[in-house]
């Protein structure tokens, strides 16, 4: 697979991870927050619903890109990837929530943790598994040999020369070549 590809598939992801989260999020606020009677009919004919299902996964690929998360997908830490999705979804939430939903109407201060926490909860999760999906497949097409990366080796002594010969004799029989010896 090209790399353009596997960029564009984490791209996609994140948008929809935020959109099932936003969905999941408005939907949490009308239910239990605003303690309305909804039913599905009326959530999806809802024009905030439908903006926001559109806008807020687009901001969040862009805020995505911005801190470069798209750069190079091959060269992903799983780890450093959870620890920054979560460092982006907390300054994330916290603009959506300052932004956007502290004028709802509230019963009681806590309502304010409620909606934070479950908007954070929601989009981390969520994203972080689409992410982690990703990742450990592109890690496994590593492994396998599948993704490959052009390395230059430099040097002219004895240790070169059995470094070459040691590489050519364990990786010959994937099919990669050594050109330029």
């Amino acid at each position: 697979m090209n790399k353009r590809l596997h960029t564009l598939r984490f791209i996609l992801a994140d948008w929809l991870a935020a959109a099932i989260a936003w969905g999941l999020f408005f939907i949490y606020r009308k239910l239990y927050i605003e303690s309305q009677d909804y039913y599905f009919r009326m959530i999806v004919e809802d024009k905030k619903f439908l903006w926001g299902i559109i806008i807020i996964p687009v901001c969040w690929v862009a805020a995505y890109t911005l801190v470069g998360t798209y750069q190079n997908v091959y060269r992903k830490s799983r780890l450093r990837e959870l620890g920054q999705t979560l460092y982006i979804s907390v300054i994330g939430v916290l603009i959506i929530f300052f932004s956007l939903l502290l004028d709802d109407r509230v019963i009681t201060y806590r309502t304010y943790y409620h909606t934070f926490f479950t908007l954070l909860g929601l989009h981390f999760i969520i994203t972080a598994l689409f992410r982690f999906i990703l990742s450990t497949g592109i890690i496994n097409n590593i492994h396998q040999r599948k993704i490959r990366f052009n390395t230059i080796m430099i040097g002219s002594n004895a240790n070169a020369v059995h470094l070459l010969q040691q590489m050519e004799k364990e990786f010959h029989a994937e099919g990669n070549a050594f050109v330029g010896f």
